[in-house]
């Protein structure tokens, strides 16, 4: 049961650090051409984040 959580947490944390990086290259990309788009994209990660973990 504890190995799961473990395995759990360590997946969260890759996938919130990939999530972050693809997050802030597409930023970049979308901020410059549309900051509307880019700060709606944004928030909806930050959700995503607060559901899933």
């Amino acid at each position: 049961m504890r190995s799961k959580r473990i395995i759990k947490v360590t997946l969260g944390s890759v996938i919130n650090g990939f999530i972050i990086v693809l997050a802030a290259l597409i930023n970049v990309t979308i901020y410059h051409y549309f900051p509307i788009f880019g700060a709606l994209f944004y928030g909806a990660v930050y959700a995503l984040n607060v559901f899933v973990f």
